[in-house]
């Protein structure tokens, strides 16, 4: 308290009584008693530069990703298929035939744009270990499906175009009309063709995999989005009149509808899938596929995470049955945290947050089933 016959020096707050009784004081206390609480809840998604909605990054987002995935396989695979396959060259490595070059030119842009799908998860980790690892363990499935897919297209697709070039040629009074009905009439045989190889190149990405529900779901995205890249295919050349250039973005797109068509499906039937919180890879998401996968630093993981001093390189073990989802520390010496209790072994419900190393992952489950309880110790 202040003496009233003191005069007060410069600078000097004076607190009174009455100060001390009025109500906002009360309420400034419980704000710094909230303040300093043990956070139960973490805030999670805090807006940032590239965010949507103030959650992921944009270019994290599981449709985008493999879109991004598509595009830079289709440009690969392209570059390759026309470097190798030497579709304008008059004298090719493999003879004169058109057929078998329809079918290398297709075979090698598939292995292009199936590596790049099968190593998305490690360029995004920026691992390269994982990026050939997981490329090799693919090689005889994307060979046998761009091998057989290539081969099954071409020979449903040349009796199509012969029909619609004959049927063109006895319709048609003058170049342009010629050029016209042969242009509206390869749209269907073309999407034809490259659905049939979409789908056998989604099913050989899926199929690497070792579990049925990718196969499925890369083989209805190839489908789909091979459909419509080939249906699309001929109006690129109202753009250009260069075969190598409308080659190029053609089959570029084609990836691009490929990868994401792939991941229109998966995003529609996930039933259990982790979400990054916070790391290097913040907002990335993983789509658990398998019925136990791996999480740590080794690059043989299901989720590799990089640039965590702390993680192990198998640091969580997770496994699934059903609509049931539990999460099991490897080894005793590199614990885990669920929703800030540290265990060894826990049931995962919607929401739970798993801390691991310095990195904080976010489970998701669309199973209505799935309960939610404290985690139990083991």
């Amino acid at each position: 308290m202040s003496d009233p016959n003191q005069t007060n020096p410069p600078n000097k707050i004076e607190i009174t009584s009455e100060d001390l009784l009025a109500p906002s004081v009360e309420t400034r206390i419980e704000q710094l008693r909230a303040a300093a609480a043990p956070q139960t809840v973490r805030a999670v998604g805090a807006p940032g530069p590239g965010t949507v909605g103030g959650s992921r990054p944009w270019y994290r987002l599981g449709v985008v990703s493999l879109g991004l995935a598509g595009l830079l396989g289709g440009i690969v695979g392209s570059l390759l298929a026309e470097l190798v396959a030497q579709p304008n060259s008059d004298n090719p490595w493999y003879g004169s035939s058109p057929k078998v070059g329809s079918v290398v030119f297709i075979t090698l842009f598939a292995i292009g744009l199936g590596a790049i799908l099968v190593g998305w998860a490690g360029i995004e980790a920026r691992s390269g270990a994982k990026t050939f690892r997981d490329i090799a363990k693919a090689a005889p499935f994307l060979l046998g499906g761009a091998i057989v897919g290539g081969w099954l297209a071409e020979v449903i697709y040349m009796p199509m175009a012969e029909n619609v070039y004959r049927d063109a040629w006895e319709s048609s009074s003058s170049d342009e009309e010629l050029r016209s009905a042969v242009l509206n009439g390869l749209h269907f045989p073309r999407g034809l063709a490259w659905a049939i190889f979409g789908g056998f190149l989604g099913l050989a990405v899926g199929a690497s995999r070792r579990s049925m529900r990718p196969a499925i779901n890369g083989l209805v995205g190839g489908l789909v989005g091979g459909f419509i890249g080939g249906f699309i295919f001929d109006f690129v050349g109202e753009v250009t009149d260069n075969g190598t250039v409308m080659r190029l973005i053609g089959v570029s797109i084609t990836g691009l509808l490929i990868g994401v068509a792939i991941g229109l499906v998966e995003e529609a039937t996930k039933q259990h899938w982790l979400e990054i919180v916070s790391g290097g890879m913040a907002g990335k998401q993983f789509i658990l596929f398998q019925s136990k996968t791996t999480v740590g630093a080794a690059p043989s993981c299901g989720v590799t995470l990089i640039k965590d001093p702390g993680l192990a390189p198998e640091h969580l073990l997770l496994s699934s049955t059903g609509a049931s989802l539990e999460a099991t520390a490897v080894t005793p010496t590199h614990p885990m945290q669920i929703n800030g209790v540290s265990v060894m072994s826990a049931r995962l419900g919607d929401g739970d947050l798993i801390t691991i190393g310095s990195t904080i992952l976010r489970y998701r489950s669309k199973s209505d089933a799935m309960p939610t309880v404290a985690p139990s110790m083991k």
